[in-house]
């Protein structure tokens, strides 16, 4: 089996790269036909429990190159309807007003007319977080970005609220030694991300849980480096992980890592891989306890 592995997976290598490689040939070639033409670029963007629209900035920035260069912009009009005739190219699409949580939108191939997906704004703004987190709450107030790898000390809570958007910086993570409360539902889930501006497999570290009792429902954990990790130490950890959508993770990911707990309860939970790894792996302590593992989907 090894041997086998030895082959399948550098030929799994191999084929990402030949894939990445083709779409940027093709995006290329999709650009060089349609240079030096001017297209328009059209939506409707809203502020949440407003009825005036207006004034709502959307930027256009050239990422062709090593850093977004600005292109140009406009404002939305009272409806929230917007246009703007921009040349072709690789843009980041963004839409800006002070006292709301901008929106972004990366990887826009500008080579026709476009009409973007609806748009809405909540109020609220940016938090950059990093280092030690104590007992807190976060709220949908803010967008959370980690700059920094974080840690919640032992003994201490963080509580993340349904709906709440956690954006990790390349590489960064969060390691839990207290508790991880992360409760969403299934119209307002919580959602663990890149920050990159086109947000690509492997982007950021990961979740790892070392402390007990942490809960995290009706959740998305996308384009992670490393898998939600829950590690017991020979002890019980009462973790649970339900409703949780795990993609766009990195190469070697598993899904979900359980190592040396016991009393996990992992259910309902979404979950694909690249292939060549598990979507669920438990090593349990059989003196603290077994793991129930039930109704979840495996891709891969």
């Amino acid at each position: 089996m090894k041997d086998i592995l030895k082959i399948i997976i550098p030929e799994l290598e191999q084929d990402m790269k030949h894939i990445a490689k083709t779409v940027t040939v093709l995006m290329l070639f999709l650009l060089s036909t349609a240079w030096g033409q001017t297209f328009s670029v059209s939506g409707s963007v809203t502020l949440e429990g407003q009825t005036d629209h207006s004034g709502i900035k959307v930027r256009l920035m050239d990422i062709a190159g090593n850093t977004p260069t600005p292109e140009d912009s406009t404002t939305s009009a009272s409806t929230g309807a917007y246009s703007i005739n921009i040349a072709a190219g690789y843009y980041l699409v963004e839409w800006t007003k002070t006292g709301y949580v901008p929106e972004e939108l990366g990887g826009l191939v500008l080579t026709a007319n476009t009409a973007l997906d609806d748009v809405t704004l909540i109020p609220g703004s940016i938090q950059e977080v990093s280092g030690t987190v104590n007992t807190a709450t976060w709220t949908t107030n803010n967008v959370f970005y980690v700059t920094g790898n974080c840690t919640i000390p032992s003994g201490q809570t963080l509580t993340i609220n349904a709906g709440v958007r956690v954006k990790f910086s390349s590489g960064k993570g969060m390691e839990v030694n207290g508790t991880l409360i992360a409760n969403g539902t299934s119209s307002s889930r919580i959602v663990f991300t890149s920050r990159e501006s086109v947000p690509a497999a492997g982007d950021w570290d990961q979740i790892y849980l070392k402390g007990t009792n942490s809960q995290l429902s009706y959740f998305d954990y996308l384009y992670a480096a490393n898998p939600l990790r829950s590690d017991g130490n020979d002890a019980v950890t009462n973790t649970t992980i339900d409703n949780g959508y795990f993609a766009n993770l990195g190469s070697d990911a598993t899904g979900i890592y359980l190592y040396d707990g016991g009393g996990e309860t992992i259910t309902n939970n979404n979950i694909t891989t690249s292939g060549s790894v598990y979507g669920i792996y438990t090593r349990y302590n059989e003196d603290g306890g077994g793991t129930t593992i039930t109704g979840n989907t495996i891709t891969g």
